[in-house]
């Protein structure tokens, strides 16, 4: 009796342990597959896996919405510059809402400068509306 319960203490113990090396190898598959552009397309997902080795294999690219909410791209414009727009129809955003649209030429300080967006407080047809723009939507004022 003493061996056996010796024997299922021992089976346990390896159990265990081979379940944490299993889970860490499969946690470091997971880093590497996001890291190449395959998250969300194992097993379980119902898109279809590129094979790397296709003559056929395209990386995945980022979209112009995913850029837009991060860049590593520096900008010159700081905090305290004033900014001219340049184009029509440039939205003026708090999240993911349209607070206003800026017209061409409209002048205005930039307040604080997060990852490509410029915050600011900007007077659109008499109210003033406080959100953030894209810092390639606009030109540094001379």
């Amino acid at each position: 009796m003493k061996r056996t319960s010796s024997l299922l203490l021992m089976g346990i113990v390896l159990a265990v342990l081979s379940s944490g090396w299993t889970t860490d190898g499969w946690a470091q598959r997971d880093a590497g597959a996001k890291a190449r552009g395959e998250f969300g397309t194992g097993f379980w997902s119902s898109k279809q896996r590129q094979s790397s080795s296709g003559a056929d294999y395209q990386p995945a690219r980022a979209s112009t919405e995913t850029y837009r909410r991060f860049s590593y791209e520096p900008t010159r414009i700081q905090a305290g510059d004033t900014v001219i727009v340049k184009g029509d129809g440039v939205k003026l955003m708090k999240g993911a809402n349209t607070v206003g649209v800026i017209g061409d030429g409209t002048k205005f300080k930039v307040t604080k400068v997060i990852d490509g967006w410029l915050g600011s407080s900007v007077e659109v047809e008499g109210r003033k509306l406080e959100g953030w723009v894209w810092h390639k939507s606009v030109a540094l004022a001379e």
